[in-house]
This record gives C-alpha cells, sequence and structure tokens, in this order.
C-alpha cells in the first residue's frame, strides 16, 4: 500500500469516525427525549461504587429535564419542577455550574435560588438555540427501532 493510499483511508476512517459519532450522539438525544416524555429522569452523574455516591450523590430534578422545562415553557416551568431544600439547592447551582463567581454563596432565600436556577436555565437553553439553526427533524421511535425500513 503507498503512502498515498493510507493517507487516503485515514482521511476516510476520520470522516466516518466523525459522522457515526454525530449520528450517535443524534441518536441517542432522541432517545433521551423520549424517554423522558414517557416520565423517566435521567442522573445528574453516572453511578459511582457505593461508597463515593453518598458523597458525590447528586440533588434534583436532572439537567435535560430542566432544559426540556426551559425550552417548553420557560423559567416558569423550570420553577414548577425545584422543590428543593437551600442546601439541596446549593449543590445543584454547584453541580450544574451555574454560578462559577460564587455570588450566591451567602443567599439564604429559598425563592432567590429557584429563580437563580430557572434564570440561568433559560439563558443556556436562548444561548444554545442560537447557533441550532434549521436542523433535520429527529428520526421517529419506530425509525430508531428499525433504521432499515423505508421512508414513507
Amino acid at each position: 500500500m503507498s503512502p498515498d493510499q493510507r493517507g487516503a483511508e485515514a482521511r476516510l476512517e476520520a470522516l466516518l469516525r466523525d459522522h457515526l459519532s454525530a449520528e450517535v450522539a443524534r441518536i441517542a438525544s432522541v432517545v433521551v427525549k423520549v424517554l423522558i416524555a414517557e416520565g423517566w429522569t435521567p442522573p445528574l452523574q453516572p453511578k459511582s461504587a457505593p461508597a463515593e455516591r453518598a458523597k458525590t450523590a447528586s440533588v434534583g430534578p436532572a439537567p435535560a429535564a430542566l432544559f426540556e422545562a426551559a425550552r417548553a415553557g420557560g423559567a416558569e416551568s423550570v420553577r414548577g419542577l425545584i422543590d428543593l431544600p437551600v442546601e439541596a439547592l446549593r449543590r445543584l447551582i454547584n453541580d450544574l455550574g451555574y454560578d462559577p463567581a460564587r455570588q450566591t454563596r451567602r443567599w439564604t432565600d429559598r425563592n432567590r435560588f429557584i429563580d437563580f436556577v430557572a434564570d440561568e436555565t433559560v439563558k443556556r437553553v436562548r444561548r444554545n438555540q442560537a447557533f441550532q439553526g434549521e436542523q433535520t427533524p429527529d428520526p421517529t421511535p419506530a425509525e430508531i427501532s428499525n433504521p432499515t425500513a423505508p421512508k414513507l
């Protein structure tokens, strides 16, 4: 095999790898949306060992649920999902990385925390929508389960 052929093969492999990873990510996104629509709430972090789980357990609704609520109904929908005490709200803000400047560290009002989480979630959703533009529609659950079926 000549060096030109090896280079072409490597470029083709990289192109296929990129395309496949994008396609897998798109399908995974659809699966998560379907599961959330059916009432499933994904964890904030992957499950860890039992000893670690106690100290690193995340709290509150999953980020995907917060973002879906923000897309669907704005800040009011997000506020409806959050029913946590102040300490759990602090951990949620930390887990989501919403307060790198730590402006919330001295807050004590629960409603102020809830408003902060709702507003930050809506801001992030709006920021992401600016870059999404026109996209191809997500595949239906039938297309996911049988990708070789003819499209009507």
